[in-house]
This record gives C-alpha cells, structure tokens and sequence, in this order.
C-alpha cells in the first residue's frame, strides 16, 4: 500500500492533477477511516453562531510558491519579459531619478578575465566592487568592456560596449568620445 502511494505520489508530481483525474479509479477504492464528529468547545454565556469552517479543495492544483511571495513571483515575470524593476513594492524611498544620466569608462587595466580595474563615473570598478546599476560586466583584454547597465529613468537594462575615454549618454543614447 505504502509502495503504491509512493508512485501515484510521484505521479501527480510529474504529470499534474489533470492526468490522475484521466485514470480508471482503482479495483479496491480505498476509504478513509471515519471521522468522529467532534463538537466545537463554546465556553458557557458565549452564543454559537460561528458558521462551520470551509473544507478545503485538496484536489485543487497549487499555483503559488514555497520560495517566493507574490510580489517576488511578479517580479520574476516582469523580468523573464524583460522589463527589471531595481526595487520591490516594499521600498518606500522614492529618490528622484537625475536629468543627466550618462556612463563614463575613464580607463581599464586588465591582467585576466577575473583581475582588471575599471575607472567608470569617477568610481574604481573591480570584480568585487561592482556598481549598484551594473547587472552583468566582462572586460576583455583589448579594453573593451562589455556592459549590462540597469538605467531607473528607463526602467530597463541597456548592453553596452565601451572602450576607454567613451561616454554613453543615457538620455539621449548617444555614445560620445572623451569624457563630458
């Protein structure tokens, strides 16, 4: 019996609710064992109006779940669709998102794909000192980098590629030589 549970277990796991509803019922229907009705405890002079509680549907197909809340789950579809939030529903800062929006690549030193040094907004970039807004970055030994840059104004994820003494001007999306 336990054996059989196991395997209509693993089952309803891979082929869904719908596919165990699609089976012939079995030879032997198996039974619960009957309830016994128990009478809720109403302490004395309290009146019993409480309205029976709803059984739940244990047949129902579970949608949600056990890792994220909703506004995560919703979150992760905004992004799989490529629109990234930078903040949930919950942050209640609301800073006001700046006119002149630009990334400026002052300079790069590259020893290997995981030692270089990036000067980018008069800010010193390593592998493990990242900028907020970068999602993605590779540096590539001829001094390009390879930029995936979260803009708030846009509410998106730009692709770059920078070389040394390039500004990328965000507002207007125009890439221009020396630094402004």
């Amino acid at each position: 019996m336990v054996k059989w549970l196991q395997i209509l277990t693993v089952f309803v796991c891979l082929c869904g609710a719908e596919a165990l509803a699609a089976l012939p019922p079995p030879h032997k229907p198996v039974t619960a064992p009957p309830a016994t009705a128990h009478k809720p405890v109403v302490p004395k002079g309290a009146a019993a109006t409480a309205a029976p509680a709803a059984e739940p549907d244990i047949n129902k197909i579970f949608r949600g779940s056990f890792f994220f809340s909703p506004l995560e789950i919703a979150d992760i579809e905004q992004a799989l669709e490529g629109h990234v939030r930078k903040s949930t529903g919950t942050d209640t800062t609301d800073a006001p998102i700046p006119q002149h929006r630009v990334i400026q690549l002052s300079g790069v030193y590259y020893r290997s794909p995981g030692d270089w040094v990036v000067w980018m907004n008069g800010q010193k970039v390593t592998p493990a000192n990242l900028l907020p807004q970068i999602v993605s970055i590779h540096v590539s030994p001829s001094s390009r980098v390879h930029l995936q840059w979260y803009d708030i104004g846009l509410n998106q994820v730009l692709a770059l590629t920078l070389r040394p003494n390039q500004t990328y001007d965000i507002t207007s999306g125009v890439l221009l030589p020396g630094a402004h």
